[in-house]
């Protein structure tokens, strides 16, 4: 019975012996799947940070726009004025040059009358 209870005995030592290793192994696994996660938490935080600061960047550049937009909008309304202002002198320059062609017409017409004279 001696036997029995040593053989049992090394057995029992056995088992525990396969479950520290299995433990030892749950555990090395365990350890890994963390520190994946911290290094996945650590990517998520840094993604987070990067769109963030695109999402400023963004707003940013939609109020650069929006600037732009507002420059050349008042350009615009400039150019349209003086596109008129240059209208309204060219049509000032059409009847000068019409008061103008009537008195080198009457000019003319008193010169010759003068010759006839």
């Amino acid at each position: 019975m001696h036997d029995a209870q040593q053989l049992q005995s090394i057995q029992h030592a056995r088992e525990v012996e396969e479950l520290r290793e299995r433990i030892s192994s749950q555990d090395a696994g365990i350890q890994q799947l963390q520190d994946e996660m911290v290094w996945l938490v650590n990517f998520i935080h840094e993604a987070d940070q990067e769109t963030s600061l695109n999402s400023e960047r963004i707003i940013q550049l939609m109020t650069e726009n929006k600037e732009k937009d507002e420059k050349i909008m008042n350009l615009d309304l400039e150019t349209s004025l003086k596109s008129e202002s240059i209208i309204k002198l060219g049509d000032a320059n059409l009847k000068n040059d019409k008061k103008l062609i009537d008195l080198e017409t009457r000019l003319m017409i008193i010169d010759l009358d003068d010759h006839r004279s």
